[in-house]
């Protein structure tokens, strides 16, 4: 039986390092592991239009298209590639959906949070304070206990408040 290219006499393989521009051995799994993603990789560029690697140069290929001697070039474009006539100013870019929201938006949203705010300070004074302690992973029971008052009123106050700015502010209740 005559021996691949690739394997050795004492059951190793080796595999083309092209960065480093040499042959390194390595053993039997991990060359499958190696050919099989490489081989899988190489396809689904050749699939895509972007890899006209040669069949005898396939040994070469290390899944890094953009490097590659043998990628196709015509098919990758930038984003700032002029699209249509010629006289156009469309741009790749230009086509792409902003998902984004709108700076007015944010600004319109911040002042209606501010004045939401306003009004539950209004409507109970230790809001803020009660806030903080929640945010520390305070009970129910100790914040009332921390703001003085017993804990069936720092309910009902917090669920009045809760049903006046639902009154007021539905959009985010």
């Amino acid at each position: 039986m005559a021996i691949n290219e690739n394997q050795s006499k004492n059951n190793t393989r080796r595999i083309y390092i092209r960065s480093q521009r040499r042959w390194q051995e390595v053993p039997e799994e991990i060359y499958q592991e190696h050919t099989r993603f490489h081989d899988t990789y190489r396809h689904r560029m050749q699939d895509r239009g972007l890899c006209c690697c040669p069949r005898n140069k396939w040994w070469v290929c290390d899944a890094d298209c953009l490097t590659c001697e043998y990628r196709n070039a015509d098919v990758i474009a930038s984003l700032d590639s002029p699209i249509g006539e010629e006289d156009d100013d469309l741009i790749l870019m230009d086509t792409i959906a902003d998902d984004s929201v709108a700076v007015s938006e944010l600004a319109a949203d911040r002042i209606v949070l501010e004045q939401l705010f306003k009004r539950l300070a209004d409507l109970m004074p230790e809001a803020a304070d009660i806030g903080k302690l929640r945010m520390q992973g305070l009970s129910d029971e100790a914040i009332a206990k921390s703001i003085g008052i017993p804990r069936t009123t720092f309910l009902s106050r917090i669920k009045a408040a809760k049903k006046q700015l639902e009154k007021e502010y539905p959009d985010f209740f």
